[in-house]
C-alpha cells in the first residue's frame, strides 16, 4: 500500500515567535512552481500533519471550501497540539 504525499518545507528554522508553531509552506518546484509530491510506502509514515492556515488580513469568502485550502493558503502552522503524539513529536 503506498501513499501520495505533498511536500512542504519550514518557512523558518524556528517556532513563530506570536505562536510557538512551525510555519510550513509548501515545497514549490520547476519554473511553473508545482508542488513536489512523492509516491512512498505506507511503512515509511510516521503520521499525518493537521496545518492549519495562515490566515492574511483579507476577509475570506463565503463560498470558499475547505477542499481548497492547500490551494488557497501560502503557509501554514503546523498543529502539534491536536493531540498527545502531536505534541511529543514536535516539542
Amino acid at each position: 500500500p503506498c501513499a501520495l504525499v505533498e511536500w512542504f518545507i519550514q518557512v523558518q528554522n524556528h517556532r513563530d515567535t506570536n505562536t510557538g508553531l512551525w510555519m510550513v509552506k509548501p515545497d514549490l518546484r520547476g519554473a511553473h512552481k508545482r508542488p513536489f509530491m512523492s509516491v512512498i510506502h505506507l511503512d515509511c509514515l510516521l503520521r499525518a500533519a493537521h496545518l492549519m492556515p495562515i490566515f492574511g488580513t483579507r476577509l475570506m469568502p463565503h463560498e470558499f471550501r475547505y477542499e481548497w485550502s492547500l490551494d488557497a493558503f501560502e503557509a501554514f502552522y503546523v498543529n502539534q497540539y491536536i493531540d498527545h503524539h502531536a505534541h511529543e513529536l514536535l516539542s
